[in-house]
């Protein structure tokens, strides 16, 4: 009803796809912290691939979400090109903190 009140019943309709929209932009903030830590740890030459790999995945998601899905598909596929992201963006933090670690002992 919220979204309904806020932006009118076209909005309204689909209340799925902006829960499914708000828990990709969740995941995607968290995604975005650790590419400050990927930029923070000198990690530019890795990014490139992963936001290519990313958007490989955002692709092939769309197309087979998209045409089973229809709108609600397209926010699945942002959900799981977000999760490809943090995952990514999290092995490559996770190996700079460990060699930074391991130059250290």
């Amino acid at each position: 009803w919220a979204l309904g009140l806020v932006y009118g019943p076209a909005y309204a309709a689909h209340a799925e796809t902006f829960v499914l929209l708000m828990m990709a932009a969740g995941v995607a903030y968290v995604g975005s912290s650790l590419g400050y830590g990927m930029t923070a740890a000198r990690r530019f030459a890795i990014q490139a691939p992963l936001f290519l790999g990313v958007a490989g995945v955002t692709f092939v998601a769309s197309l087979v979400l998209v045409p089973r899905f229809g709108i609600n598909g397209a926010a699945l596929a942002i959900l799981v090109a977000s999760f490809v992201q943090l995952a990514g963006s999290a092995a490559i933090v996770a190996h700079a903190v460990a060699a930074i670690g391991g130059a250290k002992t």
